[in-house]
């Protein structure tokens, strides 16, 4: 495919600009923005979405942003002032606007006179998906951009996750305006996974669909409609996605790991071994915990590469320590925090390698340096909830209860029905018993208590009853907190990972009254 333009040429298969038939020296980065303002070239671009395109997402700089612009702009013969080619829409983003014709799609129309049968791509070893393009269901056909920006962002979104392998929005896109058959679209994308959806936008109003399928069997394995005023399109356009791409994981997750535990263990290779364990660690128990660790033990020896099985490796020794699981609670802990550093050896960009190093360090008492890996951790993906929740612990640990508060609220919102819920609501019910918020402090804990006997729950309970006089309900919750087990045992244990004398002291007085003894 050809852009010409002005008296430029872009041709995106040899990844080359000319003007007058010369080559034009450009960045990598320069021709891809050209590419995506050319291709967009009805609509505004946001520079959101052009660092979501051109960049994956990481944050960069507004110079940055600007400077490749102006770099487009040499190397199309624009400038700022002129912005003839590359226009800016002040607080919008920018459009291309020149004359475009494409060059290429006629010839290969002239060649599709008799097609071959599309060749089944090989499954890849990982969780595999296509993004179909959202279809625009209202009689606006200007909503399109609204729908194609959609699937664009969810392909973005979902690439954050490492352990996705996501087909291209270039090759998605070509299923558009087509009768889908996504078993089809599994053979000739090889993928697993299809995730298709609609947008209707009625009034000020727009309603977005979307299901996840299994290719093979049409299997509906997840479904979502999300309802939304546009007082923000765009804001509603992150929203939106968000959730999906949050809501997504899990659902794979379940299915990914099903299939690896049907699999004999003569044929399951590294990456199996590794499903197998996160399906036993969400299990819960002492012996399926035991399960997962060995299973993430053999994939790390399988695959000396594979960072996951370090990340599966560091979580369950971390939630041996705090569940109660463990016999040597500080030896885990400091095994969990050698295991999360190795699978960042291995890969210093894997945000669940961030999110445990944060939640091993924070439990042993590293408040400053959890909340630096947390915050790395939801850099590189925004829409895993449980960089939030790492972020939640630390900052509580640090005195940022604000912070904390906010952090816990965004994980429950990206995951709601998350098997370690109950682990978050306690987080929660902790921030607002610092607060002095006693009474939705116990409600909370008492929700998280409902979902699983958890040591944080008890303990905030203890200590919420003891603040408020009510001494037999915390002497209750004082028992309930030792028979549940983990690293808090004592007065001392509790306050130890909290940096603020203030916090220490509060709940110190909560659960002096409550009957626990000091050390």
């Amino acid at each position: 495919m050809t852009f010409a333009f002005h008296d430029h040429e872009l041709d995106i298969g040899r990844r080359e600009l000319r003007r007058g038939g010369a080559p034009v020296a450009i960045e990598p980065q320069v021709f891809d923005l050209l590419v995506h303002l050319i291709r967009n070239r009805e609509r505004v671009v946001s520079k959101d979405e052009l660092i979501a395109s051109i960049w994956g997402g990481r944050i960069v700089s507004e110079s940055a942003v600007t400077t490749r612009l102006n770099a487009a702009r040499r190397a199309v013969g624009d400038t700022g002032a002129t912005q003839s080619l590359i226009r800016t829409v002040p607080r919008k983003g920018v459009r291309f606007v020149g004359e475009v014709t494409e060059r290429g799609t006629l010839v290969a129309a002239e060649c599709a006179v008799a097609p071959l049968e599309a060749v089944a791509l090989a499954l890849p070893d990982r969780p595999s998906i296509a993004v179909l393009p959202f279809v625009n269901m209202s009689s606006d056909p200007e909503q399109e951009y609204f729908a194609d920006g959609i699937t664009e962002d969810i392909v973005t979104a979902l690439s954050k996750w490492r352990w996705f392998f996501v087909i291209a929005r270039n090759s998605s896109f070509t299923y558009r305006g087509r009768d889908i058959d996504v078993e089809r679209v599994g053979r000739e994308l090889g993928v697993r996974y299809v995730l298709e959806g609609s947008v209707r936008k009625a009034g000020n109003r727009v309603r977005i669909t979307a299901q996840l399928v299994e290719a093979e069997t049409g299997s509906h394995l997840w479904a979502d409609r999300y309802d939304r005023q546009l007082i923000d399109i765009f804001a509603v356009q992150e929203e939106v996605t968000r959730n999906i791409a949050a809501a997504i994981e899990p659902a794979l997750t379940r299915t990914e790991g099903q299939v690896a535990v049907r699999k004999p263990p003569a044929d399951m290779l590294a990456w199996d071994f590794f499903l197998h364990g996160q399906w036993h660690f969400h299990q819960m128990s002492a012996d399926s915990r035991a399960k997962a660790l060995a299973c993430f033990e053999r994939a790390a020896v399988l695959d000396g590469d594979l960072a996951d099985a370090h990340v599966g490796i560091a979580r369950t020794l971390h939630g041996n320590a705090v569940y109660g699981h463990s016999t040597d609670s500080e030896s885990d802990l400091h095994r969990a925090i050698t295991a999360a550093r190795r699978a960042l050896e291995l890969d210093n960009d894997n945000a669940y390698a961030w999110y445990i190093l944060a939640m091993t360090q924070a439990t042993h008492g590293e408040a400053a340096v959890a909340v630096e890996s947390a915050c790395k951790a939801v850099e590189l993906n925004p829409n895993m909830p449980w960089g939030h929740f790492a972020l939640a612990v630390a900052s509580l640990y640090r005195g940022q209860i604000g912070t904390a508060l906010t952090a816990i609220d965004m994980a429950l919102r990206l995951s709601p029905n998350d098997p370690q819920r109950f682990a978050w609501l306690a987080t929660r019910a902790s921030a607002l018993f610092l607060l002095r918020r006693y009474d939705e402090a116990i409600q909370t804990a008492l929700q998280s208590r409902s979902a699983h006997r958890f040591t944080t729950a008890s303990r905030v309970l203890a200590a919420s009853y003891g603040q408020l006089d009510l001494h037999r309900q915390a002497a209750v919750a004082v028992v309930e907190m030792l028979e549940v087990g983990g690293t808090e045992r004592t007065i001392a244990d509790v306050i130890r990972p909290f940096t603020r004398l203030a916090d220490r002291e509060h709940y110190s007085e909560g659960l002096r009254k409550a009957g626990l003894r000091e050390t």
